[in-house]
């Protein structure tokens, strides 16, 4: 399966320097790009995240946009 687009977000809690405490739900990382991916380099891309950033909640959202036959 080829993904057209994608836009992955890791978030978490980053420690602020000036507050001298954690900031949470802060965007650790970002991946996106609308050139595409085929799903065999992205499941391991994601689960290479997953791992490096002690995943404990993905949230999954897939849109299908069928072909127009005409």
């Amino acid at each position: 399966m080829y993904i057209s687009k994608y836009d992955v977000v890791v978030t978490g809690d980053k420690w602020n320097e000036k507050k001298e405490k954690h900031d949470k739900d802060c965007t650790l990382v970002r991946l996106f790009s609308d050139e595409g991916i085929h799903s065999k380099r992205f499941i391991p891309l994601l689960a290479e995240l997953e791992e490096a950033h002690d995943g404990v909640d993905v949230e999954v959202s897939v849109v299908i946009k069928q072909r127009t036959y005409e």
